[in-house]
């Protein structure tokens, strides 16, 4: 908000800049340069999404632009980042080739632990398979041996580089083109897009701090009874109100269609007199279906219209129930109607 002069050239009124705290602090970070939310956040020791109120409010004096982009932002993955605290699989490997001059694959996890290393069966079958790559390793018979120890050295050297590239990555940073191909080939690493949001000082910005012309204050935006009562209103700097600002507009909540529509129906039959029940959440097909006369073999009773439990797969009735829903499908029974004419199957229903 602008309030109050200060002094200029030839005491001309120059007006101030009045901001909250924590808006002062955006502005003098942003004098360094242009500054990502994300970073800002860090730097006040707050959440991304507490600070984008202040920020707009400043984009509206016209002290700081906004930019929002689409970048994209190297991630470890699950594996990759658990060899951050320990040992990439071709590391532990050679560490028992280093030890022994050949060792049966299916016994590199046993010759691991011995040595205090986990090393799973997933993991021995990569390290023999990235060492065997570069010629540090050959393996025949089911056994596995170093070549020679220069190019098990090379190996070694090469694990090390990644490993260090995915600790430079899990800092926000970044790698060698070569090293980030390798390990986004053998997916330790990731390319995701993510949403970013740069704040940067507009030229009126810049001046105005570099003039001394914003000053901060805690603003107060709602007037309440004991701020009245004690006179605090008084000493307080409230903040200014943008009536021209349209509010937010507000979408209240209503009853789906669906529900609509069933309160319509249900409305319209009752007035008819019939009378609504209320049953459980899992029905019996009797109720769903036999009890409307609906003939066991009707298309909707389909199991592509219909969910079926696999446990239980069977129910209750009333047995005399059973016998005069049955007669009613099979001849009409004493309702004066034909009936469906087939055979009525009492355990489907």
């Amino acid at each position: 908000m602008v309030s109050g002069l200060v002094a200029g050239v030839q005491d001309a009124p120059i007006p101030t800049i009045t901001v909250d705290e924590v808006q002062k602090r955006i502005l003098e970070l942003c004098m360094e340069g242009p500054r990502e939310v994300s970073e800002i956040a860090r730097l006040l020791g707050r959440r991304k999404e507490d600070l984008m109120r202040s920020i707009e409010e400043l984009r509206i004096l016209g002290l700081i632009t906004v930019e929002r982009r689409q970048v994209e932002k190297l991630e470890l993955t699950e594996e990759g980042a658990s060899y951050l605290s320990s040992m990439l699989p071709e590391e532990k490997v050679s560490a028992v080739l280093e030890k022994s001059e050949c060792v049966r694959l299916d016994e590199l996890p046993l010759r691991a632990a011995s040595l205090g290393l986990e090393l799973r069966e997933e993991e021995a079958r990569l390290g023999i398979m990235h060492l065997a790559r570069t010629g540090a390793v050959v393996v025949k018979d089911g056994v596995a041996a170093a070549s020679c120890k220069d190019a098990l050295k090379r190996a070694l050297n090469e694990a090390k580089a990644l490993r260090e590239s995915l600790a430079s990555i899990a800092r926000g940073e970044g790698g060698s083109p070569e090293l980030l191909e390798t390990l986004k080939r053998r997916k330790l690493v990731i390319t995701r897009k993510v949403a970013e949001i740069l704040v940067s000082l507009t030229e009126e910005g810049r001046r105005a701090l570099a003039e001394g012309r914003v000053s901060s204050a805690k603003l107060v935006t709602t007037l309440t009874p004991q701020m009245i009562l004690s006179g605090e209103w008084k000493r307080a700097t409230f903040k200014e109100y943008d009536l021209t600002v349209p509010p937010p507009r507000v979408y209240p909540g209503r009853k789906h269609p669906y529900l609509e529509f069933l309160d319509a129906v249900r409305e319209l039959l009752v007035s008819m007199g019939f009378e609504e029940m209320r049953g459980p959440h899992v029905e019996l097909e009797l109720w769903n279906f036999d009890a409307l006369f609906q003939a066991q073999d009707h298309p909707a009773r389909e199991i592509h219209d219909t969910f079926f439990l696999k446990n239980p797969t069977a129910g209750r009735a009333p047995e005399e129930l059973l016998k005069k829903v049955g007669a009613v499908h099979e001849s009409g029974g004493d309702t004066g109607s034909r009936g469906w004419g087939y055979r009525w199957d009492p355990s489907r229903a």
